[in-house]
């Protein structure tokens, strides 16, 4: 299980698993996306690794590395958007 993967489970089945907050919602969506695009990232390694010398699939790995990390900074920043609304909640 990818960290993604892991964290959006922790969110279905902790005590955000019935919370509404938009922010929640949009951190579930980015990190479904992280999820799909992880693993588009091993099936682009393995195609990569019958094909070493095939420059697309090299040029998408490094693209779709750049989104990744863009992603991840997302998260971080909604995780405080959710951590930061929850505080002015209680």
């Amino acid at each position: 299980m990818t960290d993604a993967a892991a964290l959006l489970a922790s969110l279905d089945t902790g005590a955000e698993a019935s919370d509404s907050s938009p922010s929640l919602a949009e951190l579930r969506r980015e990190l479904h996306s992280i999820t799909h695009l992880e693993r588009s990232q091993e099936e682009l390694r393995a195609a990569l690794g019958e094909s070493p010398d095939d420059a697309d699939y090299a040029e998408a790995l490094a693209e779709n590395e750049g989104v990744l990390t863009r992603k991840w900074q997302r998260v971080a920043e909604l995780k405080q958007r959710y951590e930061d609304e929850r505080k002015l909640m209680v």
